[in-house]
């Protein structure tokens, strides 16, 4: 009964650590031409369309100052962009998909932009609540030295709170699923105190930390933390016991067990928390430079709005935005490095 056990779990663990089977990228088909054409053409239209609108419609209200035009330089760029991606899928036609993304993006850019700036030229949204693209694209031409600054304060900020928070809460998480005896003792308070806000901690952070840099790190890592601690105990108590009933059979000790067979078991749990900390990382890393940091992302939009300046609101905003995906796209790359035999199943 015993040898049919182990031949059982010794199976079971043969089928977990074998790969997947995958497609070969040549039975994949491809994007066609005609695909390919319906993206380019709509993409080129529709941008030609921002031109026109943007230099056709005479600008209701005008003033004898005239604004620098910056959003047909960019259209421009856009145009030149979806002629090379076009010609681009015809060489490289392995990379279609890509090209299909990149058209996406540009149409559903361009398709915001005609009635936006129909209504500015009209007048029917009244600045500076609602500026025109030209003015948000110039934030990136006219203020990129106090933008860059800001962005370097923003990354250093979130990635200290960030490698904390995910450092406490992945050792947290170990313990918690490992150790019946700490899970008995801090379960409860883990459950108890992880939900709350980390904006609720603000005011006790103002007051214990000695800066508002400091407490900044604080309110980050606690956002992080909580997430990565739950799914990373989820996953070490998911574990089947018939990955380590046949790991001690082959003679692994604790030690071992944790460190070749629990944790690589429990890494997939332990990266959607990493992900799932990530976006309220960020939301919290704004709050936190509102607190009174002298640079950074958040202290920039709060500047701004303070001197009525809402495009460079608007495009701090899309940096926000753009250091999130780049951000996530890393960590998706780790992924997929460590995990490869799930590499595909979660997307970004």
């Amino acid at each position: 009964m015993a040898l049919e056990e182990l031949r059982t779990a010794i199976s079971a663990v043969d089928r977990a650590a074998a790969p997947p089977t995958t497609v070969p990228l040549d039975a994949i088909p491809l994007p066609s031409d005609r695909i390919i054409n319906l993206r380019a053409g709509p993409t080129v239209i529709i941008w030609l369309t921002v031109l026109a609108v943007h230099n056709l419609i005479p600008q209701a209200g005008a003033t004898f100052k005239v604004p620098a035009d910056y959003l047909s330089p960019a259209a421009l760029l856009v145009l030149g962009i979806a002629l090379a991606t076009w010609g681009f899928a015809y060489i490289a036609k392995g990379r279609r998909e890509n090209v299909l993304a990149i058209y996406r993006v540009l149409i559903v850019l361009g398709i915001v932009l005609i009635p936006w700036e129909v209504a500015e030229r009209l007048a029917w949204i009244k600045p500076p609540f609602f500026p025109t693209a030209s003015k948000v694209i110039g934030v990136y031409i006219e203020d990129y030295p106090t933008l860059l600054l800001s962005i370097a304060y923003s990354m250093r900020l979130m990635i200290i709170g960030y490698v904390i928070g995910s450092t406490v809460g992945i050792f947290s998480g170990l313990a918690l699923g490992w150790s019946k005896h700490v899970s008995n003792w801090a379960q409860f308070w883990m459950r108890l105190i992880g939900p709350i806000p980390a904006t609720a901690w603000i005011p006790l952070a103002i007051v214990i930390f000695p800066n508002t840099f400091s407490a900044g790190i604080f309110l980050i890592a606690f956002a992080s933390w909580f997430p990565v601690m739950m799914l990373t105990s989820s996953g070490v108590a998911g574990v089947p016991k018939a990955l380590l009933e046949a790991a001690q059979t082959l003679g692994a000790d604790n030690k071992r067990l944790l460190l070749h067979v629990v944790i690589p078991a429990a890494l997939p749990n332990v990266f959607v928390g990493l992900f799932m900390s990530l976006g309220t990382a960020f939301a919290i890393l704004v709050v936190a430079e509102m607190m009174g940091v002298k640079a950074g992302l958040g202290w920039y939009i709060t500047w701004a709005q303070g001197w009525s300046e809402y495009h460079k609101v608007y495009a701090s905003m899309l940096v926000l935005g753009a250091l999130f995906i780049i951000v996530v796209s890393g960590v998706f790359k780790v992924r997929d490095r460590l995990l490869s035999w799930q590499k595909g199943i979660i997307r970004w």
